[in-house]
């Protein structure tokens, strides 16, 4: 692979030594998904230059190939209704292909599964084509986030009501691959005098296959107004 940035045509593309590394990249043409090797020239993402080196060994130039440069992670995050800190990692998300085109090429977020659908991103302009969503059957982060709600502070009920407070969806899975929404709750219980308050805080998990929601556990802290907090092994006092 590493010889692909030793290449004589590759060289040829710059008139002074620059950074060049090579990396494997899924590659498809007429349906067909292969491996193809893929030339980074350049450190700098302004100003980078890409080669192609297709599974059957033709070497096609694309130049600065915006698409390649301008990464669409956080177009797919919103899309899915996700935060970009509680998505997990890209590859638990999609893989991303480089696609012939009728133009040119394509760079195409293609959903893994619980998720369905691509994204084909073809000049790097920041509005890639196709439709991207949840699989038939899978909740949706927002539709864990409302289970939740509707458990904790009532069916449709403001979830930051009464002192309740549900906490944005985290994407988890299981060893075997399964994913799940882990949600974690917050409900004052009361104020006392000495200007301390006591929280009741639960831990859910609800399925992304069907939606089941499951309280892992529960804990309880005494919290003063400066945010010091303290567990409560024994619970909340009432």
């Amino acid at each position: 692979m590493d010889d692909l940035c030793s290449n004589a045509e590759v060289l040829r593309a710059t008139r002074e030594p620059v950074e060049c590394r090579a990396s494997r990249i899924l590659f498809r043409t007429e349906g067909r998904v292969d491996t193809a090797t893929l030339a980074i020239l350049g450190a700098n993402a302004r100003s980078r230059t890409f080669f192609l080196q297709t599974p059957e060994g033709e070497l096609i130039p694309l130049g600065p190939m915006r698409a390649l440069v301008q990464d669409q992670r956080g177009r797919v995050v919103r899309e899915l209704g996700l935060g970009e800190s509680n998505a997990g990692p890209s590859s638990r998300l999609f893989d991303a292909l480089l696609e012939k085109a009728a133009n040119g090429y394509c760079v195409v977020y293609r959903m893994k599964p619980p998720y369905s659908g691509e994204f084909k991103d073809c000049d790097g302009a920041g509005n890639p084509g196709g439709a991207i969503g949840y699989a038939p059957g899978i909740t949706t982060a927002k539709g864990a986030f409302k289970a939740v709600c509707d458990l904790v502070a009532g069916p449709d009920k403001p979830c930051t009501s009464d002192g309740v407070q549900v906490m944005a969806p985290e994407v988890q899975y299981d060893p075997n691959g399964a994913m799940y929404y882990a949600i974690r709750t917050v409900e004052r219980v009361g104020t006392f005098l000495d200007r301390k308050s006591q929280y009741e805080v639960r831990n859910y998990r609800v399925d992304a296959q069907g939606g089941v929601v499951t309280l892992l556990r529960k804990s309880a802290e005494e919290c003063t107004v400066g945010s010091t907090c303290t567990p409560l092994p024994g619970g909340i006092v009432r």
